[in-house]
């Protein structure tokens, strides 16, 4: 695994071959049903503890003000999908895991990774051609770049703790 660490750092692994080859090392064969039920635990007991009061606060600004609220994000759905319905996020826009014929992982991606480009794709596919509306945006990562540069309002900081 540090081998695969070092050739990502290196740039001579993509995002999307790192998060594969950690996907298939973690993940590989087991029933996406169990990690559903690992997830909403985790958006249960974890996610809340890891976001920031200020990013709390500026999510529930922008429901007040009547904003569409989006999470695009690499990580999957299942990890907060949870606690984005109880928060009242309309949409979550993600990297989601293959699955096999019996529901397994098989240790790739369905798609591409929801990472850069891909963030602003997924975006404007979701809500249509970019001057309808007025983009608020949050990102904290190279990810996050692309967004963040379409985004009227672009802020440059961490949801969470991490």
């Amino acid at each position: 695994m540090r081998r695969h660490l070092l050739n990502y750092f290196r740039k001579n692994l993509s995002n999307r071959q790192l998060k594969e080859i950690l996907i298939a090392h973690f993940f590989y064969g087991q029933p996406f049903s169990d990690l559903e039920n690992k997830g909403r635990e985790f958006a249960e007991k974890v996610v809340p503890v890891l976001c920031r009061k200020a990013a709390i606060k500026s999510l529930k600004w922008h429901l007040a003000q009547g904003h569409r609220c989006i999470i695009v994000s690499a990580t999957f759905e299942f990890y907060f999908g949870d606690w984005a319905n109880k928060m009242d996020v309309e949409h979550i826009l993600c990297s989601k895991l293959e699955l096999d014929r019996k529901g397994r992982i098989t240790g790739n991606l369905e798609g591409e990774n929801c990472f850069g480009p891909e963030k602003v794709r997924r975006l404007q596919a979701y809500l249509g051609p970019r001057d309808q509306y007025i983009l608020y945006a949050y990102g904290d990562s190279s990810g996050d770049r692309e967004m963040l540069a379409m985004a009227d309002y672009p802020h440059k900081s961490s949801f969470t703790h991490t």
